[in-house]
């Protein structure tokens, strides 16, 4: 099967407003099975993206202040920073049920509020299934 078959075509999409590549080639996919692995990888990969660069992100419990390093940056540091450089930063989060319920409503909440002050955007979804 091709690589056309498995996306959709800008047209079919209808988003015409989107800029977004339908796929991409060369790319290498590592596995980071350690999260110290991955964390490392990560600060490298988001503090070398430049202006008008696109950095996307999913979480499930965002706590700004998870250190990616042992000196740092924080999660909050490294994504607001990058923001701060004109790159694209958008997330998509749960939005948690309250804290007094033993979520972790507030730490999501201050993830997302840190990086739109920065100039992104992060959303708070609540569905679950």
């Amino acid at each position: 099967m091709s690589t056309v078959d498995w996306f959709l075509s800008a047209s079919e999409r209808g988003n015409e407003a989107s800029k977004l590549p339908l796929w991409s080639d060369g790319n290498l996919v590592v596995p980071r099975v350690h999260g110290a692995a991955y964390f490392d990888r990560l600060v490298t990969a988001v503090e070398g993206l430049d202006a008008g660069d696109q950095l996307f992100f999913t979480d499930w419990r965002g706590d700004p202040d998870e250190r990616l390093r042992p000196e740092g940056p924080t999660v909050a540091e490294l994504f607001c920073s990058a923001a701060s450089r004109g790159v694209i930063v958008k997330g998509l989060m749960w939005r948690s049920h309250s804290d007094k319920m033993g979520y972790s409503e507030e730490e999501s909440r201050h993830l997302g509020d840190e990086v739109e002050a920065a100039g992104g955007e992060v959303l708070l979804d609540q569905r679950v299934r």
